[in-house]
């Protein structure tokens, strides 16, 4: 596996999750009852981007494992990022509460490890997709 090649695959996937993260942390705190929609279009953004990533890895000569590989990169800068900027904005809007940023860090976690599960899967499944089309 060529890791390198992968993370230049993810790079144009990684910075569009990355700002769509941003753009959803910064208009679900400004309008509130729009959060929800906001979150849904992220989501289904994102699971878009994860396909695309294994598109592109299996249009650059790449294995189905390699594709649902990028996928999980793709997943797991773009999460680490986004998660480490919502604990930064949280920090600087809540206040001092060092038991929220403990639990903003455990949740980080798992949901980073969900992340790259759901990545891979996605990743592979776009893989599937760019070796048939």
């Amino acid at each position: 596996m060529d890791f390198n090649k992968m993370l230049n695959i993810g790079k144009m996937p990684i910075i569009i999750l990355v700002a769509i993260g941003v753009l959803s942390l910064i208009l679900g705190s400004i309008l509130p009852l729009g959060a929800v929609l906001i979150g849904l279009l992220s989501f289904v953004i994102g699971i878009i981007v994860y396909l695309w990533a294994g598109y592109l890895a299996t249009k650059a000569k790449m294995s189905l494992i390699e594709a649902g590989v990028t996928g999980a990169i793709v997943a797991f800068i773009s999460g680490l990022i986004n998660g480490l900027i919502g604990l930064l904005y949280g920090m600087v809007t809540s206040g001092p509460n060092a038991l929220a940023y403990v639990l903003t860090l455990g949740i980080l976690l798992s949901g980073l490890i969900v992340g790259v599960i759901i990545g891979f899967v996605l990743g592979a499944i776009g893989g599937f997709i760019g070796q048939k089309f």
